[in-house]
């Protein structure tokens, strides 16, 4: 999507909702109906315009990837053996983007005036090399083994690229239309180049596991690494790993539990810790970029860095129960657990004076506690027919516990980070509700008054309103019949918000957004005393508060698949063993109440992003 999120000028980019007249999914919001998308392009006329960029450009991305391993294990004994694995993982993207010369938006380059041609080569080496021994023992009914590694994980890359101007018409979607830059002509090309990513871990492992009687199990895992994304007085760290399992059926007890196929409780504790909190593999130094002053180059400080920077660390802790019930044909899994982040990567508020607005430090401290259970049964289960029901749920809870010396941190205009609510909790001034004597809107105050006066200094955090939902889970089918096979996954999320901008612009009478196409219901906007309604009268401007947060709960139908099992029989059985013809789909329906085409997304703003796209595939499997 060209320029998805991005306003170049006023109207709803204003209040961020990132309306361009290049993006076609904004086009089709915003599109007035009686504009045909074949009209000359024009300011405003989305449909026009978003297809004259789709007609003069191209985006083109090539991508080729490597990926290679090798293992060797040299036995020096019954029980002792040394193993080694190398492994690389090598990435390239060879990106374009043109837009033509003569096209509405190519007369608009401000380099120029005669479009663009934009080329990158992007390399990226990924090399894990593991080396250690294994240690293995069995005697009676005990067994026991050791591994022993260090590892390195490397990765390096490069880029470079440019974007040309001026181009020439009659050499379309290639370098070779660029015009020669000079400081009158205004084509003079933009570099660009880097070095990153860069960074190197060390470690060194030990893992431990302990059994006896197929009863008991016990493991251990230790490990120290060292980062290079982190300064170095906290560059090394030391993690582990605790657990242990119980296989409850095999204690004589349990001889006459006929009723259990099988029955395993666990537990486990752990300390893990992320060093790449940076977007950068240098952030936590100050870094510095090239710049001009008073007409000589020159060098400025881009960031402040962080000599402090230190691994944001995981303690985690979980208890599970597997069960096996009526010959398996009942089957059950459960787990509690307890994550604490501490050190968490924040955006630490800065005076303005030091020339940053923040700093990204380990400040924060979040716990997520939650509980994951899966429900599974054979309904029926015979030679020729089978049909089984699962379900899975799982509940997050998610709470800020600290921000360090900062009362709150904002993520964006519309979600905060504040102690006591969980991450990413919507922040706005509350809707109340429209005034049918004069059409003004009414809002709450931070005091939970009424007013008709919008003020930023009234928003509140809107508790239990966050983009991360508590809630998810799915509810799969699979049936069998003789060669016939078909299976379906429906999956749901609970309590995930959203601010909705695109529903926000369509339902405003305000005049900077009277130049988007509305909703139809807009034809019930307060008119005159007495009108009760949802919208506010044209008169007054639009803001954005609680009442465009909306719910983006969801069951969608994630998966069917329908496949059959062709016999072969005769001569052809000799050289083919089977055939099965199938059809696949995905994301083929949602059920949600969202006003927009598709609310599922990992962010909290919806904008104009490409929604998912619904997926049919038929195909013939031959096995030889």
């Amino acid at each position: 999507i060209q320029d998805e999120g991005i306003a170049p000028q006023g109207g709803a980019a204003v209040g961020g909702g990132g309306i361009t007249e290049k993006n076609p999914i904004a086009s089709l919001y915003y599109a007035l109906p009686y504009q045909s998308p074949y009209d000359a392009p024009a300011p405003s006329k989305f449909g026009a315009n978003a297809l004259d960029v789709y007609n003069n450009s191209l985006r083109k991305d090539n991508q080729l990837k490597l990926i290679m391993s090798l293992n060797e294990t040299l036995r020096l004994s019954q029980d002792l053996q040394l193993t080694g694995t190398v492994g690389i993982d090598y990435q390239q993207s060879n990106f374009t983007n043109y837009l033509a010369p003569d096209s509405y938006y190519g007369q608009q380059v401000i380099n120029g005036n005669q479009g663009s041609f934009e080329r990158s080569l992007k390399s990226r080496l990924g090399l894990v090399v593991t080396g250690g021994a294994r240690y293995t023992k069995h005697w009676q009914q005990h067994e026991i083994e050791t591994n022993v590694l260090a590892e390195i994980n490397k990765i390096q890359g490069s880029s470079f690229g440019f974007t040309g101007y001026g181009l020439n018409a009659q050499l379309p979607n290639t370098p070779a239309g660029i015009s020669q830059g000079t400081p009158d002509n205004n084509f003079i090309p933009v570099i660009s180049g880097q070095t990153t990513p860069n960074n190197l871990l060390l470690s060194q492992i030990v893992l431990m596991r302990y059994s006896y009687s197929n009863k008991y199990n016990f493991s251990a895992s230790f490990r120290g690494d060292g980062s290079s994304q982190v300064p170095l007085v906290n560059r090394y760290k030391i993690f582990y790993a605790i657990g242990a399992g119980w296989n409850v059926l095999a204690e004589p007890f349990m001889q006459n539990a006929k009723a259990f196929s099988y029955l395993r409780l666990r537990a486990s504790y752990g300390l893990t810790g992320n060093a790449g909190g940076f977007a950068s593999d240098y952030g936590f130094k100050s870094l510095y970029a090239l710049s001009n002053y008073g007409g000589s180059n020159a060098l400025i400080q881009q960031t402040p860095g962080n000599p402090a920077y230190n691994w944001e660390m995981n303690s985690t802790s979980n208890i599970g129960i597997e069960a096996g019930l009526l010959k398996n044909r009942l089957r059950i899994e459960m787990d509690i657990y307890n994550r604490v982040t501490s050190g968490l990567f924040i955006n630490r508020n800065l005076s303005l004076t030091t020339g940053f607005a923040t700093l990204f430090d380990n400040a924060g401290k979040v716990r997520n506690r939650g509980i994951e259970m899966m429900l599974e049964g054979d309904i029926v289960k015979k030679k020729d027919l089978t049909f089984t029901i699962g379900v899975n749920i799982a509940y997050n809870q998610n709470r800020v516990l600290s921000l360090g010396d900062q009362e709150r941190i904002f993520a964006d205009e519309a979600s905060l980070s504040l102690p006591g609510y969980a991450l990413g909790t919507f922040y706005a001034v509350r809707w109340q509700g429209v005034d049918p004597a004069t059409g003004a809107p009414i809002y709450l105050d931070k005091d939970g008054k009424t007013t008709n006066k919008y003020n930023t200094d009234d928003a509140v955090p809107l508790k239990g309103k966050t983009y991360d939902p508590p809630y998810k889970g799915g509810i799969m089918l699979g049936f069998t019949v003789k060669g016939f096979e078909a299976s379906l996954l429906v999956s749901f999320i609970n309590g995930m918000y959203r601010l909705n901008y695109p529903n926000l612009y369509a339902h405003s009478g305000d005049l900077k957004y009277r130049q988007y196409n509305q909703s139809k219901d807009m034809l019930n906007i307060w008119q005159k005393p007495g009108d009760n309604s949802q919208y506010a009268a044209a008169q007054y401007p639009t803001f954005f508060t609680s009442r465009d947060i909306q719910s983006a709960d969801y069951i969608k139908v994630r998966n069917l698949s329908l496949g059959y099992n062709i016999p072969v029989t005769g001569n052809a059985a000799k050289h083919i063993r089977n055939i099965k013809v199938f059809a696949y789909g995905q994301n083929l329906f949602s059920f949600m109440k969202w006003r927009g085409f598709d609310p599922e997304d990992a962010n909290d703003i919806a904008q104009y992003e490409y929604p998912m796209p619904r997926i049919i595939t038929a195909g013939l499997n031959i096995t030889f």
